[in-house]
């Protein structure tokens, strides 16, 4: 729900209820994240291209479900390469959407230099100060939109639940990968020894109550 609130309604592109009809350069930051990786999955759906991610070790995952071109982080030209990427496969269009995933580690940084005047960037977590408010406008996204006091926000996520569903069920989406981490609740511990290291990619760590 993070990344169908952060497309559809912060980004305000089109749906897969009303596919896009002409190409559209789409970026997300952290597209083998489970938020990232959904918002791949749906841009794809909604027929948006073409789709820009920056992912690590999780990259190969990303295009695998729908991002057209990765830039791995981790070689250190993520500006450079990002600007590439419009350059060869937008046509020369304006970068006026981003879905900012991971709203850390230099994201901003690297968003404020690619993006052009007059675009959206939305993200994750409170950190606004990190993108140029002057340049585009920014909005946070947050799946507690889903109950809060605006009504069309509301009645999006009502419906949107249920398309996901009908989608599962379909096949035309699946879930995210996901491990079951061995000893139930006992296993946490080193579940979030994993993630604090680094050590999970592209995939959810699950607990089995029943295990313990």
């Amino acid at each position: 729900m993070t990344s169908a609130i952060g497309l559809f309604v912060n980004l305000a592109l089109p749906t897969p209820l009303l596919p896009a009809t002409e190409p559209r350069p789409l970026l997300i930051y952290g597209a083998a994240s489970a938020v990232g990786a959904y918002a791949i999955k749906f841009a794809k759906l909604a027929n948006i291209h073409p789709i820009i991610g920056v992912a690590g070790s999780g990259g190969e995952f990303a295009k695998s479900i729908g991002c057209d071109v990765i830039v791995d982080y981790r070689n250190g030209n993520v500006v450079e390469d990002i600007k590439k990427a419009l350059k060869e496969h937008a046509n020369g269009q304006k970068l006026l959407h981003v879905y900012d995933a991971i709203s850390e580690h230099g994201s901003g940084d690297h968003i404020n230099a690619v993006t052009d005047q007059g675009a959206i960037v939305t993200h994750v977590l409170q950190n606004e100060g990190d993108y140029d408010s002057s340049k585009f406008k920014i909005i946070r996204t947050m799946v507690g939109d889903s109950h809060g006091q605006e009504a069309y926000r509301r009645d999006f996520a009502y419906t949107y639940f249920r398309l996901f569903s009908k989608w599962l069920k379909e096949g035309r989406m699946q879930a995210h990968p996901h491990e079951v981490v061995p000893g139930g609740l006992e296993g946490v511990a080193d579940g979030l020894l994993q993630l604090k290291n680094g050590e999970v990619s592209a995939k959810k760590l699950l607990f089995k109550i029943s295990d313990a």
